[in-house]
């Protein structure tokens, strides 16, 4: 990954009930009316977390 960050700029995704640890910065694969379509590398496996 040419992007990687250090330890302290790992995030969270949450989409709906679940929430991964975000491993990587976002990168923009493709655009398309104003929207960005990103790609990020978790975490794999259990949810880190209740969304709220």
């Amino acid at each position: 990954m040419a992007d990687e960050q250090s330890r302290d700029d790992v995030g969270t995704l949450t989409y709906g009930d679940r929430t991964w640890k975000v491993e990587s910065a976002p990168v923009v694969v493709d655009t398309h009316d104003g929207l960005d379509l990103v790609e990020v590398w978790v975490e794999r496996g259990e949810d880190v977390g209740e969304s709220g």
